[in-house]
């Protein structure tokens, strides 16, 4: 025999007799299939004060503890060999103890709840613990120990009953400062926390429409016939709660049934009735209401200004409620036009890319044909100037999807040196036309290779050096990149590693810085930077060239890098300009 336990029970594996056979030599009815003899020391299990039983697979009772009698009220003539733990369980929770007893006897379940049917037609819940029993056949029992936690259970329940009910009035106060929430859902609190005040037995709110000039139905609670409420909608001054709208007053009513200035038979459960205007100033927001159904019960004058004081914090809840709409309103609509706008820019310019790249692959081909002098002029401006509008409509296109928040970057390993050598050789011929000198410098303690989108430092990179190879006629152009937050001894690691793998994930920042002796900047035009479509004089736009969206479309990538951009410069020819920006990086682990 072995015993396994999901619990540590005290259990003796002295042999006892389960049952006894009669005289005559035949077993009790009912008692035909069980075996002759359990492993458990019984003398002890029935000294326990803890219910216990044994039962087979199938769920037949083969012992019970005088514990157990007590707990459920059956005695165990009327259980052993005679009714299943299935007889018992509450017809609900059926097809789970169904469940839950296969996986007992694979030895998976060790503790559950469930409810069960005491003799007394009495529902309680049990925290079930069990042991599995395998005897020296093979066959299993299944041995439980029951714990009653009803009591437990109510008390919990009550529990997380008055939790919620404060976290509703809670959240009923922080709705006044606040101002997302669910106004519905708020004013519902406000209802039932007025009505359990009171013990009521009928709660109402009604909210004013200032054009209709009629209250409208927004919460009702308690017994109340509810399509009759929802369908009535007092109009101003006119009965209880169109008198409250109009004089401001709170009305107390002793019994609404005999009331003469009534206008609806709705109510006919309404007795002791109260309605106070929801103030705010001087202007009535909304109708709080409650009544009794027993002719008897009357308000009382404490709690009738409790209610007017839970009326004014509802007018602060709507008319917050009401601010924020409006705000939220016209922000989504201001959200909405820029949209359009961003989308309608992104359509024109992709649509309007597809026939400009044929022009440009005409022009190409056609200067690969014999051309005379003027026609190949010709041709080459065609060439240059759709390069230069293609380039153009790329930037439009980059910067509407940045401004409507479509560019996603990726996540890919790549060689810092590689991209920057890639930028390099773009850009080269431009700064060998001019004879500007063209260097960049890495600090050493910059890894070799890192993790990001490495298409997007790319523009960056050549929006910035384009910028001052373009605005630097004498001099030099020279790029440096360092790095910022983390040790030397970290990059060290990184670039003495055979392929450049760190054996760690690190998230490092580095700082590249683009310098010229250029044309530099003035400290007055310095604001406009970083703005699209400015610059910082449009005169140089005529001699430059540009749409003033470099630098706008470099702000936009270097935050979604989680960096920075700026520029310093005295604004002084032949000083020139210093561009900067930070960007977020991983290393390859």
């Amino acid at each position: 025999m072995r015993l396994e336990l999901g619990t540590d029970p005290v259990i003796n594996q002295d042999i006892m007799p389960t049952t006894s056979v009669p005289s005559n030599g035949h077993p009790p009815d009912g008692l035909a299939t069980m075996r002759p003899a359990l492993k458990l020391d019984h003398r002890l299990m029935d000294s326990l004060p803890q219910a216990m039983s044994v039962t087979d697979a199938q769920g037949r009772y083969r012992y019970v503890n005088p514990a157990f009698e007590v707990l459920l009220g059956y005695p165990r003539e009327a259980l052993i060999g005679r009714r299943t733990s299935f007889d018992i369980v509450y017809p609900p929770d059926l097809e789970r103890l169904k469940e839950l007893r296969a996986r007992q006897i694979r030895g998976e379940s060790r503790e559950y709840e469930i409810r069960a049917v005491r003799a007394d037609g009495c529902v309680i819940d049990v925290l079930v613990q069990n042991a599995r029993l395998m005897q020296d056949d093979g066959s299993i029992d299944l041995v439980f120990t029951i714990t009653d936690v009803t009591e437990r259970n109510v008390r919990e329940a009550e529990l997380r009953r008055r939790n919620m009910l404060l976290e509703a009035l809670n959240r009923t106060a922080l709705a006044i400062a606040s101002q997302q929430f669910n106004l519905k859902e708020v004013l519902e609190t406000i209802v039932h926390r007025a009505l359990e005040m009171c013990k009521a037995d009928n709660g109402f709110l009604y909210l004013a429409d200032l054009d209709k000039r009629e209250l409208l139905p927004t919460v009702q609670v308690g017994g109340y016939d509810a399509p009759q409420f929802w369908a009535y909608k007092p109009r101003y001054g006119h009965g209880l709660n169109g008198t409250v709208w109009a004089t401001g007053q709170t009305f107390v009513i002793d019994d609404y049934q005999t009331w003469p200035y009534r206008t609806t038979n709705t109510f006919v459960k309404h007795h002791a009735t109260v309605g106070v205007a929801m103030m705010l100033g001087k202007q009535v927001l909304g109708i709080l209401g409650l009544s009794h159904n027993d002719p008897q019960r009357r308000f009382s004058k404490d709690e009738v200004k409790s209610l007017e004081r839970i009326a004014s914090l509802a007018a602060l809840v709507v008319n917050n409620a009401r601010l924020y709409q409006s705000v939220t309103q016209a922000r989504d609509q201001a959200v909405k036009a820029s949209r359009a706008k961003s989308d309608f820019i992104a359509v024109i310019s992709h649509e309007l890319r597809t026939p400009l790249n044929v022009i440009l692959g005409m022009a190409e081909l056609l200067l690969d044909t014999p051309l005379s002098s003027d026609q190949r002029e010709f041709a080459g401006l065609i060439d240059t100037s759709g390069k230069s509008l293609l380039e153009i409509i790329n930037d439009i296109l980059d910067f509407s999807k940045g401004e409507s928040g479509k560019i996603s970057l990726v996540r890919e390993r790549f060689e810092l040196n590689a991209a920057i050598s890639r930028v390099v050789a773009m850009l080269m011929p431009k700064a060998h036309e001019k004879n500007l000198s063209f260097e960049t410098v890495t600090s050493p303690d910059v890894p070799a290779f890192l993790l990001g989108d490495e298409a997007r430092l790319r523009q960056i990179l050549v929006n910035l050096l384009n910028n001052a190879i373009k605005f630097t006629d004498v001099g030099r152009v020279r790029m440096r990149v360092t790095r910022v937050d983390t040790t030397q001894a970290d990059c060290e690691a990184a670039n003495q590693a055979s392929d450049g793998v760190l054996p760690a994930a690190y998230t490092i920042l580095l700082r590249f810085e683009i310098a010229d002796t250029g044309i530099g900047v003035s400290r007055a035009d310095q604001p406009k930077l970083f703005q699209p479509f400015m610059q910082a004089d449009y005169s140089l736009t005529r001699q430059y060239g540009g749409t003033g969206l470099g630098l706008a479309i470099s702000k936009q990538l270097t935050e979604l890098m989680d960096g920075q951009i700026g520029m310093c410069s005295d604004g002084v020819n032949g000083r020139g300009s210093t561009f900067w920006f930070t960007a977020k990086f991983g290393l390859p682990n």
